[in-house]
Formats: structure tokens, C-alpha cells, sequence
């Protein structure tokens, strides 16, 4: 609690900090694939948009996997409402936490099917589809949302598919790991969007190499080689 205090609360109406890595250690010593993080202190703005930036291989996706309890710190604590992560149930964390990312994994069905798993409400799905800007391009498909997933080619759509499903979760804290590399600029300003425009009690972490971005949060974080600093807060306070 000392140590997420140094971080203050950013106005009344928004809860302390209650996720955050504390003196976290990481390293993989894998030759294909080297990556580490060193000592860092991340605290998250609950009810927030929250960045985690660092070019390839910077550390960022060491962070998402213990976020997401792939991988356990070497040293330190990943906490959220000052309890260990590793300590919740499935059920509890993925009610906690899920995540979408640049390329989504599906079964094998139509986009109706695959955003069902989520949830049967259609009403809810028309309109998770239409906070991410994806209906009207649903509109376009000739089976429209009865669209099999494996005739999509377009990365952008997909993403957008995957953006959706994760937020009929209705988990607290929503995870997205970067956007496709080669989505058209139309998507990019869509995901945009669907940033700025947050319109619910939902906390957000974006994982991202670009810069592009920042003006949009409330809290930025950049990973260089593993070391962690903070280069924006928005309204902080002592």
C-alpha cells in the first residue's frame, strides 16, 4: 500500500490504484527470443486508459503475459486489490481481466458464432460491434454477421471481431495488445475512437510501440531494454 501511495489519487471519484507490478523482475534467457524486465513499479489508473509502450523486444509483452498469468515474476508481486494475482480462480480473475490482441484466435464458425461464446444476447452483441466500429463493415458482408471467420482476410476486421468479443466479457479491466501492423488507417482511427470515446466503468491497458497514442491516456508508460518509467499522468497529485 506505502509503495502505491507514491502514486496519489487522481481525483475523488476515481478509485486508488489496485492493479499494479511491484519491484518486478523478469528475464528469459531463450537465445531466439532474449527479453527481460527489470525492478519495475507499474501502477494502472483504474477507470483509465493506461499505456505500456516500448519498441520490439523492449519487455512490454512480459508485462501483458503477467497480466494475463502466462508467466510469474522472478522477484516481486503483481497485485490487484492488494492480492496476488496467482491467488484468484479462473473464474474470478477472467472476471477481473481479459484481453484482445492484434491477431485474435477464433473457433471455427461465423462471427455470430464466435462472438456468442461471450454472450447469447444479441442486443449486447449489435451493440459491442457498434462501440468498436465493426457493424458497418458486418453490414457490408454479404452473410453479413452469419460471415464464416475464415472468409475474413481483412486484419483489421478481424482485430475489431476480437476487440468485441473481449469487451461482452464484461470483465473490469480490458487488455489490448497492439494493433495490426498493417491495418489501413480507417481501422486505426477507429480503434481511436473507441479510445477516446470510452463511455464505461472500464479500465483500459494498450499495449503499443507507437507514440501516436499518448494524448489519449491518462497514465504512459515506456519500456526501453527492460526499464520501466513513467512519462505521463494526467491531473497527478502529491
Amino acid at each position: 500500500d506505502k509503495q502505491l501511495e507514491k502514486y496519489g489519487r487522481l481525483n475523488a471519484k476515481t478509485p486508488l490504484y489496485n492493479l499494479g507490478l511491484i519491484d518486478v523482475s523478469y528475464s528469459n534467457n531463450s537465445k531466439s527470443d532474449p527479453l527481460s524486465i527489470s525492478n519495475a513499479d507499474i501502477s494502472f489508473k483504474m477507470q483509465g486508459i493506461n499505456i505500456i509502450k516500448g519498441d520490439k523486444g523492449c519487455g512490454k509483452r512480459l508485462v501483458f503475459n503477467m497480466l494475463r498469468r502466462t508467466i510469474r515474476p522472478q522477484q516481486g508481486k503483481v497485485l490487484l486489490n492488494n492480492r496476488d494475482l496467482y491467488k484468484y480462480d479462473e473464474n474470478s480473475f477472467n472476471r477481473e481481466i481479459y484481453y484482445s490482441s492484434s491477431h485474435p484466435s477464433f473457433v471455427d464458425g461465423s462471427i455470430k458464432e464466435n462472438l456468442m461464446l461471450m454472450s447469447k444476447n444479441l442486443k449486447k452483441i449489435n451493440a459491442a460491434c457498434e462501440r468498436v466500429g465493426l457493424k458497418q463493415h458486418i453490414d457490408k458482408l454479404q452473410n453479413g454477421i452469419d460471415t464464416p471467420i475464415r472468409d475474413i482476410r481483412s486484419s483489421g476486421i478481424l482485430f475489431l471481431i476480437g476487440l468485441a468479443r473481449a469487451l461482452l466479457t464484461d470483465c473490469k479491466i480490458l487488455m489490448i495488445y497492439e494493433i495490426p501492423q498493417d491495418c489501413p488507417l480507417s481501422f486505426k482511427n477507429k480503434f481511436k475512437k473507441f479510445i477516446s470515446s470510452k463511455r464505461e466503468d472500464r479500465t483500459i491497458i494498450f499495449f503499443t510501440h507507437e507514440s501516436e497514442f499518448d494524448d489519449l491516456a491518462d497514465i504512459v508508460y515506456e519500456i526501453e531494454s527492460g526499464n520501466v518509467k513513467q512519462i505521463k499522468a494526467k491531473n497527478k497529485t502529491n
